[in-house]
């Protein structure tokens, strides 16, 4: 078994830091999800490797309102706007699929035109898809610890809201609070550790 040099060490402490997990909250850290995604954050760094794909388990009930799904997260606080008015259940979304979290380590350029938008894009050559409210929530009541350490973007499905913002759901954080925001898609996404909610495309037949 190859042995962690102090460099490496050192660029791991950095991550940990940057993701603002203290010393008490440790030990916690080595027995939740966000340990896996962690780690492939550092391997990320060192190898300089790009984006870091990490496969997440996410069952999908069926029968549930917008609404039923984002309650049953339990959150801090809920933007009103985000509801089953404004991000309507496509056809699509409980269908089993394999999920997984895409973080770019760079700041991403997004447009409401898929051509233009260099997130969907990069998406799309990786054969992957971006996925929407109902997985977003899905994150949210079986992996709750994960929005207290990163942003998790769910890009899939845009709403334009009356003051001309065109917004997508988002679960955030305000110090230990979790929530779900909606982001303006227009000025792209500025920090390196967003994570991308995403789907493998299915294969052709």
């Amino acid at each position: 078994m190859s042995r962690t040099t102090l460099s490496q060490s050192q660029q791991l402490l950095s991550i940990v830091s940057h993701s603002g997990i203290n010393r008490k909250d440790f030990q916690d850290l080595l027995e939740s999800s966000r340990l896996s995604i962690l780690l492939h954050e550092f391997k990320s760094q060192i190898n300089h490797s790009g984006p870091t794909i990490t496969p997440i388990h996410l069952p999908i009930d069926h029968g549930r309102t917008l609404v039923e799904r984002r309650d049953a997260g339990k959150y801090d606080y809920v933007i009103p706007d985000f509801s089953d008015a404004h991000f309507p259940l496509e056809a699509d979304e409980e269908v089993e699929r394999e999920f997984v979290l895409v973080c770019f380590h760079r700041e991403m350029e997004d447009n409401e035109n898929p051509a233009k938008s260099e997130l969907l894009c990069e998406l799309d050559r990786m054969d992957l898809r971006p996925e929407g409210p109902v997985a977003l929530c899905a994150v949210g009541e079986h992996h709750p610890r994960l929005q207290k350490n990163f942003f998790i973007v769910a890009r899939k499905q845009l709403w334009r809201a009356i003051d001309g913002d065109i917004v997508c759901p988002v679960l955030g954080r305000l110090q230990r609070m979790r929530l779900i925001q909606l982001c303006d898609i227009r000025y792209g996404w500025d920090m390196a550790d967003y994570q991308f909610l995403a789907s493998r495309k299915p294969k052709a037949k």
